[in-house]
């Protein structure tokens, strides 16, 4: 294992890799300058597969490039998730499973991503049983993360550290909804990617479930973020959770065919 030190580096490991039929996942490419600067990327190079591992909060994703069915990646000594995005006209790459599933890892989530556009999206108006707003203070950053982080997946999907409360405070990525007494009752977590608005968490607390909250969030965001009626939005929910579906369907969100299966290694399996 070695550390990724610069974008160059990175970009010639790949360049040696990447191969025509080569499988990949390397959806890295617009966080490796960030990656690099806060010291987050390595790699484990073979003969004809390379793989990428990200550490985060819990664990490490896992992104590589395989030539050699036959040549297994090493992988880091912890906690590992690795992500097959496939859309779903064309089923799940059974071989790249079946790669993984001989590396140890084991089938964990599925998820589906939906998408929606400003003029195709029911939004609540601002009046109703909560006030939503950005985050304005660290506390209420600890507050929404804790919730995520207790609420999701923290291996398959995005914990949150301590490390990360100030740079989402500045960013302006947290929305809170407070009850008229200023008493917390939920949080949705939020990014952009070029043009694209990204609900990455939304929750509610456990005391407010069933009061609307989590369509109040999302109409805040939807309306914060909308430049015109064709303003693009996504985010990515778990198969199983048909509450969270029922609730992006009413809003006006649809799947778009893209489906994610996430597989996960738990530390000292690499045998």
């Amino acid at each position: 294992m070695r550390q990724i030190l610069s974008i160059s580096q990175y970009q010639e490991i790949v360049r040696r890799y990447k191969k025509q039929g080569t499988a990949a996942n390397d959806y890295l490419q617009n966080e490796v300058g960030s990656l690099v600067s806060e010291g987050r990327i390595y790699c484990f190079e073979g003969e004809a597969n390379v793989a990428f591992s990200v550490k985060g909060g819990i664990g490490s994703r896992i992104y590589y490039y395989v030539n050699d069915w036959d040549e297994k990646i090493r992988l880091p000594d912890d906690d590992c998730v690795v992500e097959l995005l496939y859309r779903e006209s064309c089923g799940l790459p059974e071989k790249e499973l079946l790669y993984l599933l001989s590396l140890g890892f084991e089938k964990n989530l599925i998820r589906d991503q939906y998408c929606a556009m400003t003029g195709n999206c029911s939004i609540l108006a601002e009046e109703g049983k909560c006030i939503v707003d950005n985050a304005q203070l660290i506390e209420d950053i600890k507050k929404a993360a804790e919730l995520f982080n207790r609420s999701f997946d923290n291996l398959s999907g995005c914990y949150i550290g301590e490390a990360e409360y100030g740079p989402l405070l500045a960013g302006k990525c947290i929305l809170i909804a407070r009850d008229a007494g200023g008493g917390f009752l939920g949080a949705l977590h939020h990014s952009k990617n070029g043009r694209v608005s990204n609900l990455i968490h939304l929750a509610v607390a456990e005391n407010a479930r069933g009061m609307g909250i989590g369509k109040r969030l999302c109409s805040y965001w939807i309306s914060a973020n909308s430049e015109d009626a064709k303003t693009r939005f996504a985010l990515w929910v778990q198969r199983q959770n048909e509450r969270a579906i029922s609730l992006y369907k009413s809003i006006g969100f649809v799947h778009n065919g893209k489906t994610t299966l996430s597989l996960i290694k738990r530390k000292n399996e690499n045998g």
